[in-house]
């Protein structure tokens, strides 16, 4: 086969642009190269910190867990609290009961207070009827003195 000086420039030209090409084709590879390299070293850099935050993430984990622990004991102490005042409510109302009670007492001393008071009153109105019966008892004897002499007025 014999090739025609016609064609030889033109497969010279084809040879060259193949040859050329890979320059072409490899240079932005080479630019993607020089931008990959740093990210790749940054990949590198971050992925001891992404390890970093998996052993980080419990300890997270546990300061919730602490903080929820001293919400529970401050939730304790107020619950204690209440159960305090809850104790001196229960008290209260002890002294309240006894307090009725007094009043109560109170009450039926305040009713005694008033049977005394007619019971003195009864002493004044029966003390004239007791000055009375001693009148009568004297009266009485009275008549067992005068009653013989009466009798000896009526025998004469």
């Amino acid at each position: 086969m014999e090739l025609q000086r016609k064609e030889v420039p033109f497969l010279l030209e084809q040879i060259l642009e193949l040859v050329f090409l890979p320059e072409q084709v490899l240079e932005p590879l080479f630019l993607l190269e020089q931008i990959l390299k740093p990210l790749f070293l940054l990949k590198q850099i971050l992925e001891p910190l992404f390890l970093l935050e998996q052993v980080l993430e419990p300890l997270f984990l546990l300061e919730q867990i602490l903080e929820l622990l001293f919400l529970l004991e401050q939730n304790l102490e107020l619950l204690l609290q209440l159960m305090q005042i809850l104790e001196l409510l229960f008290q209260l109302v002890r002294i309240l009961k006894l307090l009725f009670q007094l009043v109560q007492i109170l009450e039926l001393l305040f009713q005694l207070v008033q049977i005394l008071e007619l019971l003195f009153q009864l002493v004044q109105i029966l003390e004239p009827l007791f000055l009375l019966e001693q009148i009568l008892e004297l009266l009485l004897q009275l008549r067992q003195i005068l009653e013989p002499l009466f009798l000896l007025e009526q025998n004469l």
